[in-house]
Protein backbone atom coordinates (compact mmCIF):
# COMPACT_ATOMS: atom_id res chain seq x y z
CA UNK A 1 0.00 0.00 0.00
CA UNK A 2 2.66 2.63 0.75
CA UNK A 3 4.42 2.06 -2.22
CA UNK A 4 1.69 2.38 -4.33
CA UNK A 5 0.58 5.35 -2.67
CA UNK A 6 4.18 6.66 -2.81
CA UNK A 7 4.04 6.40 -6.86
CA UNK A 8 0.94 7.48 -7.87
CA UNK A 9 1.87 10.77 -5.45
CA UNK A 10 5.51 11.09 -7.42
CA UNK A 11 3.84 10.74 -10.68
CA UNK A 12 1.65 13.72 -9.71
CA UNK A 13 3.97 15.56 -8.39
CA UNK A 14 6.09 15.27 -11.60
CA UNK A 15 2.89 16.09 -13.49
CA UNK A 16 1.79 18.94 -11.96
CA UNK A 17 5.45 21.05 -12.04
CA UNK A 18 5.80 19.64 -15.37
CA UNK A 19 2.72 21.47 -16.20
CA UNK A 20 4.07 24.88 -14.12
CA UNK A 21 7.08 25.21 -15.70
CA UNK A 22 5.73 24.85 -19.52
CA UNK A 23 3.36 27.24 -18.42
CA UNK A 24 4.50 29.97 -16.66
CA UNK A 25 1.83 32.31 -16.69
CA UNK A 26 -0.06 30.02 -13.90
CA UNK A 27 0.55 28.94 -10.28
CA UNK A 28 0.93 26.17 -8.11
CA UNK A 29 -0.87 26.04 -4.68
CA UNK A 30 -0.10 23.74 -2.01
CA UNK A 31 -2.41 23.30 1.10
CA UNK A 32 -2.19 21.87 3.93
CA UNK A 33 -4.96 20.78 6.47
CA UNK A 34 -7.05 18.55 8.86
CA UNK A 35 -10.71 17.60 8.75
CA UNK A 36 -13.47 15.61 9.63
CA UNK A 37 -14.34 12.74 8.20
CA UNK A 38 -17.99 10.90 8.29
CA UNK A 39 -19.07 7.72 6.70
CA UNK A 40 -22.70 7.01 5.42
CA UNK A 41 -22.03 3.18 6.71
CA UNK A 42 -24.39 2.94 9.49
CA UNK A 43 -22.04 -0.38 11.46
CA UNK A 44 -19.24 1.83 10.46
CA UNK A 45 -20.49 4.74 12.59
CA UNK A 46 -21.39 2.28 15.27
CA UNK A 47 -18.11 0.97 15.63
CA UNK A 48 -15.74 3.90 14.79
CA UNK A 49 -17.99 6.85 15.31
CA UNK A 50 -18.66 9.69 13.37
CA UNK A 51 -16.37 13.11 12.75
CA UNK A 52 -13.05 10.90 12.37
CA UNK A 53 -10.07 13.15 11.95
CA UNK A 54 -8.16 12.88 8.84
CA UNK A 55 -4.67 15.30 7.57
CA UNK A 56 -4.94 16.66 4.34
CA UNK A 57 -2.61 17.95 1.89
CA UNK A 58 -3.87 19.42 -1.71
CA UNK A 59 -1.33 20.35 -4.78
CA UNK A 60 -2.83 22.46 -7.13
CA UNK A 61 -2.04 24.22 -10.61
CA UNK A 62 -3.67 27.11 -11.61
CA UNK A 63 -3.95 28.74 -14.87
CA UNK A 64 -4.15 32.26 -15.80
CA UNK A 65 -7.61 31.78 -15.90
CA UNK A 66 -10.08 30.32 -13.18
CA UNK A 67 -9.53 26.86 -13.17
CA UNK A 68 -6.85 24.58 -11.13
CA UNK A 69 -6.12 21.21 -11.74
CA UNK A 70 -5.58 19.36 -8.23
CA UNK A 71 -4.12 16.07 -6.47
CA UNK A 72 -5.60 15.97 -2.94
CA UNK A 73 -4.36 12.92 -0.41
CA UNK A 74 -5.10 12.84 3.42
CA UNK A 75 -4.59 10.23 5.78
CA UNK A 76 -7.56 8.47 8.42
CA UNK A 77 -7.19 6.24 10.65
CA UNK A 78 -9.47 5.86 13.28
CA UNK A 79 -9.75 2.76 15.84
CA UNK A 80 -12.92 1.40 17.49
CA UNK A 81 -14.59 -1.57 19.14
CA UNK A 82 -16.20 -4.63 16.86
CA UNK A 83 -20.37 -4.17 17.75
CA UNK A 84 -21.12 -8.20 18.22
CA UNK A 85 -17.75 -8.59 20.34
CA UNK A 86 -15.82 -6.46 22.71
CA UNK A 87 -12.31 -6.45 20.50
CA UNK A 88 -10.65 -3.48 19.02
CA UNK A 89 -9.99 -2.87 15.68
CA UNK A 90 -8.69 -0.08 13.20
CA UNK A 91 -9.69 1.67 9.85
CA UNK A 92 -7.03 3.03 7.87
CA UNK A 93 -8.48 5.08 4.78
CA UNK A 94 -5.80 6.86 1.94
CA UNK A 95 -6.99 8.43 -0.86
CA UNK A 96 -4.79 9.89 -3.72
CA UNK A 97 -7.58 12.15 -5.42
CA UNK A 98 -7.79 13.98 -8.82
CA UNK A 99 -9.66 16.37 -10.22
CA UNK A 100 -10.81 20.09 -11.17
CA UNK A 101 -12.35 23.00 -9.40
CA UNK A 102 -13.58 26.01 -10.71
CA UNK A 103 -12.81 29.26 -8.58
CA UNK A 104 -15.44 31.66 -8.98
CA UNK A 105 -13.70 35.76 -8.81
CA UNK A 106 -10.36 36.99 -7.53
CA UNK A 107 -11.33 38.70 -4.48
CA UNK A 108 -10.25 38.28 -0.65
CA UNK A 109 -13.54 35.69 -0.37
CA UNK A 110 -13.04 33.04 -3.58
CA UNK A 111 -15.75 30.41 -3.31
CA UNK A 112 -14.93 27.36 -5.86
CA UNK A 113 -16.51 23.39 -6.66
CA UNK A 114 -14.48 20.82 -7.62
CA UNK A 115 -14.97 17.18 -9.00
CA UNK A 116 -13.00 14.30 -9.74
CA UNK A 117 -11.76 10.84 -9.44
CA UNK A 118 -9.95 9.24 -6.41
CA UNK A 119 -7.89 5.60 -5.57
CA UNK A 120 -8.68 4.74 -2.12
CA UNK A 121 -6.72 2.49 0.07
CA UNK A 122 -8.70 0.89 2.78
CA UNK A 123 -7.39 -1.45 5.52
CA UNK A 124 -9.10 -2.31 8.06
CA UNK A 125 -7.57 -4.90 10.83
CA UNK A 126 -9.15 -6.65 14.09
CA UNK A 127 -9.24 -10.41 15.41
CA UNK A 128 -11.46 -11.59 12.42
CA UNK A 129 -9.23 -11.00 9.60
CA UNK A 130 -7.71 -8.09 7.47
CA UNK A 131 -9.08 -6.48 4.53
CA UNK A 132 -6.63 -4.71 2.07
CA UNK A 133 -8.37 -2.85 -0.70
CA UNK A 134 -8.42 -1.01 -3.04
CA UNK A 135 -10.96 1.24 -5.00
CA UNK A 136 -11.95 3.79 -7.25
CA UNK A 137 -14.21 6.55 -6.21
CA UNK A 138 -16.18 9.76 -7.34
CA UNK A 139 -16.06 12.98 -5.27
CA UNK A 140 -17.48 16.92 -4.89
CA UNK A 141 -16.51 19.40 -3.22
CA UNK A 142 -17.26 23.35 -2.60
CA UNK A 143 -15.52 25.65 -0.87
CA UNK A 144 -14.17 28.92 0.42
CA UNK A 145 -10.81 30.71 0.48
CA UNK A 146 -9.71 33.71 2.37
CA UNK A 147 -6.98 35.39 0.76
CA UNK A 148 -5.34 37.57 4.06
CA UNK A 149 -1.71 38.17 3.06
CA UNK A 150 -0.33 37.80 -0.39
CA UNK A 151 0.67 34.50 -0.88
CA UNK A 152 -1.26 32.87 1.67
CA UNK A 153 -4.72 31.96 2.48
CA UNK A 154 -6.92 29.82 4.67
CA UNK A 155 -8.95 27.17 2.99
CA UNK A 156 -12.41 25.86 4.38
CA UNK A 157 -14.53 23.12 2.26
CA UNK A 158 -17.29 20.74 2.58
CA UNK A 159 -16.67 17.21 0.14
CA UNK A 160 -18.43 14.79 -0.31
CA UNK A 161 -17.22 11.03 -1.21
CA UNK A 162 -19.23 8.02 -3.12
CA UNK A 163 -17.08 5.06 -2.11
CA UNK A 164 -18.27 1.48 -2.40
CA UNK A 165 -16.93 -1.79 -1.91
CA UNK A 166 -18.36 -5.35 -1.51
CA UNK A 167 -17.20 -7.61 1.43
CA UNK A 168 -18.42 -11.02 1.72
CA UNK A 169 -21.22 -10.70 -0.77
CA UNK A 170 -22.31 -7.56 1.41
CA UNK A 171 -21.91 -3.79 -0.18
CA UNK A 172 -20.76 -1.17 1.67
CA UNK A 173 -20.57 2.58 1.99
CA UNK A 174 -17.58 4.64 3.41
CA UNK A 175 -18.28 7.79 1.28
CA UNK A 176 -20.11 10.50 3.26
CA UNK A 177 -19.53 13.99 4.44
CA UNK A 178 -16.38 15.36 5.14
CA UNK A 179 -15.03 19.11 6.04
CA UNK A 180 -12.01 20.40 5.77
CA UNK A 181 -9.55 23.67 6.87
CA UNK A 182 -6.87 24.28 5.95
CA UNK A 183 -3.64 27.19 5.16
CA UNK A 184 -2.39 27.88 1.52
CA UNK A 185 0.51 29.22 -0.03
CA UNK A 186 1.02 30.14 -3.69
CA UNK A 187 4.22 30.02 -5.61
Amino acid sequence: MKKTTTALIAFSLIFLFGSYSYGKSGSINITLGGGMKNMTEPIFKTVYGTNNIAYSIDFAYKSSGLIEIFLHSDYLSSKGELEYAPKDTTLTIIPVEFGLRALFGKSKLTPYLGLGVGYYMLKEENFIGTIDDKKFGFFGEGGLRFNFVKHIFIDLKLKYNQLKYTISGTSRDLGGLSYYGGIGFSF
